[in-house]
């Protein structure tokens, strides 16, 4: 079994640590609900498995071919997961019927990594022989593909608008491309390894990037300029994941340990030590950002309590007000702690964009993507600062 120990705060808890396999545990999601967590599996293993998240009951596992299994995700709605496969089979799994609807050859050599759109109608995979293959969801129809790095992509990450795919290589590079056209959008150079792992901030402005050279990098999608490396891993780092309101992320290594950063800050919040030194391949958090599930080299899975703990509550004071949903795409809900108050939101650059009193919803369908803040000012009380994140 594997148990983990707090090396520094944020304080919280190993909910369950399950230990089915003797073999690596690859990649880790949670279903778009959160209710589920889906895990890939190394060679001669159990395959794909999907855990209850409430009590780590194992509620399904798939029958898939005797190879590894590099890469699992959910499709936006839960309807399907979709495997990448050593060989280079794209197989998709129809989570309502629990069936396979199909085991795509893609005739590339093998799959590292696989991703869907956010509507779920495309699924896009990142291939040994240097390409993104765009598939249609619904028959694994090849729409497009993009001849992305000079040798195996091993990450790629879906903006959450469906604009735009980024992917990292063995070349050391990290990429942006169109979805649509497959045309290059930006290149990010400074890596000086494998780069393992890609991935946007909801609000599509920032992208993190992990590597062989122990190095998480944040850059500016925008500009292309590097914001910032966060370099408290001591070896490769393997694995990103970040929390929905964009306020901090989740990175995985070689160095047996998970990292919680403060994307605001891009201070280090806490570090999980994996106590029988075994490598983290994947990390995920989980929709209500209370939880982190991990994927570990000798095929363990742990999900760890960090309510409280991080994220946009970290960030807040004074009245207990509820903004919702978060990230936002078009209405933004606000349940007040005042009968008479004000809200005030603000742009990244600190421009104020909009002032509404009294108002339970906010129509932000015009805000462009990005990052915000909201300052509540109650009519006896103090004032209570959110973050939140424009789709």
């Amino acid at each position: 079994m594997v148990s983990l120990a707090t090396a520094q705060a944020p304080a919280g808890d190993t909910l369950w640590t399950k230990d089915l396999s003797s073999v690596e545990a690859f990649s880790v999601c949670f279903s778009p609900g959160g209710e589920k967590i889906a895990v890939a599996y190394s060679c001669h293993g159990p395959m794909v498995r999907v855990f209850e998240t409430a009590t780590g009951n194992v509620a399904w596992e798939s029958e898939t071919p005797d190879l590894c299994l590099y890469s699992v995700q959910f499709s936006s709605g839960g309807d399907y997961i979709a495997i990448a496969e050593e060989l280079g089979h794209l197989t998709v799994f129809n989570m309502n019927t629990l069936e396979l609807e199909y085991n795509l050859d893609t005739q590339t050599g093998g799959l590292y990594c696989v991703d869907f759109s956010p509507d779920g109608s495309l699924i896009a995979a990142g291939c040994i022989d240097g390409s993104v293959r765009i598939y249609e969801t619904a028959g694994g129809t090849l729409v497009r593909t993009i001849p992305a790095h000079s040798g195996s992509v091993l990450s790629i990450d879906i903006s959450s608008d469906g604009q735009w795919i980024a992917s990292g290589g063995d070349d050391d590079l990290v990429k942006i491309w169109e979805m649509d056209s497959g045309s290059p959008v930006r290149e990010f150079t400074g890596h000086t390894g494998d780069v393992r792992s890609v991935r946007f901030t909801p609000g599509i402005t920032r992208l993190l990037s992990g590597s062989a050279d122990d190095d998480v990098k944040v850059w500016n999608t925008q500009t292309g300029a590097l914001i910032t490396t966060l370099n408290d891993h001591w070896a490769d780092v393997n694995t990103i994941d970040v929390a929905g309101d964009e306020s901090f992320a989740v990175t995985g290594a070689n160095d047996m340990s998970v990292k919680i950063y403060d994307l605001f800050s891009y201070q280090l919040l806490g570090s999980l030590t994996n106590n029988e030194q075994t490598r983290v391949y994947g990390v995920s958090v989980s929709p209500d950002q209370q939880k982190i599930a991990a994927a570990i080299q000798n095929g363990a899975v742990f999900l760890w309590n960090i309510s409280g703990s991080v994220g946009m509550e970290g960030i807040t004071s004074g009245n207990e007000i509820a903004l919702y949903p978060n990230p936002v795409s078009e209405v933004l809900n606000v349940v007040p702690a005042d009968e008479e108050f004000l809200i005030e939101i603000f742009s990244a650059t600190g421009g104020k964009t909009g002032t509404f009193r009294n108002a339970s919803q906010i129509d932000m369908s015009s805000y462009s993507p990005g990052l915000y803040t909201v300052r509540y000012s109650g009519k006896n009380g103090p004032q209570t600062v959110r973050r939140i994140v424009k789709r």
